[in-house]
Order: C-alpha cells, then sequence, then structure tokens
C-alpha cells in the first residue's frame, strides 16, 4: 500500500517515518500496527503534561476540541481519567 504524502501527514510518526525509510511490504506491516495499536487506546479523552522546573513542576490538563471530555465534563471525571497517569509515570524509564 503506498502512502499518500498528502495524507501521510495524518498518520502516526511510525507510519510517517516507515514511508520515507522501508520497502512496501514493511511500511504495511507497520501501518497495520500502528492502526491496532490506535484502536486499542481508544478515543481520546484529555492529555496531560508534566511540566518540571528546577524547583517546582506542574501538571496541567489540557482539553483538546477532539477529546471526549472538555471544560463542562464533572472535575471528578477528569481526575478519574487523569490519574492513570501517574503509573505511566512511576514506570517511565
Amino acid at each position: 500500500m503506498e502512502m499518500n504524502p498528502q495524507v501521510a501527514g495524518s498518520a502516526g510518526p511510525a507510519a510517517r517515518a516507515a514511508s520515507r525509510i522501508f520497502p512496501r511490504d514493511a511500511r504495511a506491516e507497520i501501518e497495520s500496527r500502528e492502526a491496532l495499536r490506535k484502536k486499542r487506546r481508544g478515543r481520546l479523552l484529555t492529555e496531560v503534561s508534566v511540566r518540571v522546573y528546577q524547583n517546582d513542576a506542574e501538571a496541567p490538563v489540557s482539553l483538546p476540541h477532539d477529546a471526549v471530555l472538555s471544560v463542562e465534563s464533572d472535575p471528578s471525571e477528569i481526575a478519574a481519567v487523569v490519574a492513570p497517569t501517574r503509573d505511566q509515570l512511576s514506570i517511565w524509564r
């Protein structure tokens, strides 16, 4: 499957890199794996970023327009979906 350069921007980083580096059959495998990963993850609920400073840290929660949750969502619902972020940070290497 040949990637359309105009559509490549909507592909994930692995698929975009694959379109430039790997032969067609390898690209198809990478694109298939990325599609399965996106399906397994589900829809975007919210975004959490962590800013770490020399003497402080903050973890703002962003609510992008395409996220399931919004500024009208119940704060406890937002807190519940953000909680797994703590677990992911604890295993980050």
